[in-house]
């Protein structure tokens, strides 16, 4: 990605959130597999590398001093490291820091994302800067629209594949929005909201390839306790990384694969799960 950004001698890339760079001057990352392209036995690049910190933000202020409010750090915890006491409170959408990361899941195109940025750099992070603007008002209220025809969606009782010890596999190929932006809609379903893992079908920009989402139920705190205590806790990103082109956080992640495959990865996905 970055080689293709046309850089002059002497421009300074900034990147947030992203694996680490072999060209990279200095590197901070909060996500498990932060040095998944990171060539093993070789010296760890410069920088900060803390998988217990649940937000960028958080990271930035732990470690670089950046005066942030603990309201704010706060908020985008939550949103970013999903640290919510229950599933109402992950769909609240009169929490700004929720709604915030809903409405950036409309489409907007770079101008705005980097008017998002200014805006939110000029006042102290506050997302009501951004969102009490006409325009996120709208955004808001067709996220609202997006949300309920998402939830439609989920209630057709087929799109549960199979349900095991630990975990339970769902086909959201033909959602009509975003799996990954509605998320946490599945956890109303009873099967998918008493099993520790879910497991997500997803579909790709490409007929070949299908995407597959593995993320802990953080509703269910008190599994992983009992699970870290035990050793049997799972690195969500260090399994979708070992399975082929995936990688994630310790909670949550993505893998690649072809569709003639899906179902072999599926099987390794969840043999991985119930044998911890």
């Amino acid at each position: 990605y970055t080689t293709g950004l046309s850089l002059k001698p002497g421009d300074r890339l900034v990147v947030i959130d992203f694996a680490a760079h072999p060209a990279a001057e200095l590197t901070f990352d909060h996500h498990s597999t932060c040095l998944s392209f990171w060539e093993e036995g070789t010296p760890i690049p410069k920088g900060i590398f803390d998988t217990s910190i649940p937000s960028c933000p958080r990271l930035l202020a732990t470690y670089c001093d950046f005066d942030i409010e603990e309201e704010v750090l706060a908020g985008c915890d939550r949103v970013d490291g999903a640290i919510y006491p229950n599933l109402a409170a992950a769909l609240d959408l009169t929490d700004p820091f929720v709604a915030m990361e809903y409405c950036l899941g409309v489409d907007v195109t770079d101008v705005v994302r980097r008017e998002v940025i200014l805006t939110l750099a000029k006042n102290k992070l506050d997302p009501h800067s951004v969102l009490d603007q006409s325009s996120w008002r709208a955004r808001l209220a067709l996220v609202k629209c997006e949300l309920e025809e998402q939830r439609q969606f989920w209630r057709d009782p087929e799109l549960v594949w199979q349900s095991s010890g630990r975990a339970t596999v769902i086909d959201a190929r033909l959602a009509p929005h975003n799996a990954s932006k509605f998320r946490f809609l599945p956890f109303e379903i009873p099967r998918v909201a008493e099993r520790p893992y879910l497991v997500t079908v997803r579909g790709s920009k490409s007929p070949d390839l299908v995407n597959i989402g593995v993320g802990q139920n953080p509703f269910l705190s008190t599994y992983y306790e009992q699970a870290k205590t035990s050793g049997a806790l799972i690195d969500v990103g260090a399994l979708l990384k070992s399975l082929g082109q995936g990688g994630g956080r310790r909670e949550v992640g993505s893998l690649t694969t072809h569709a003639s495959e899906l179902q072999g990865t599926l099987g390794r996905i969840l043999e991985a799960v119930e044998g911890s």
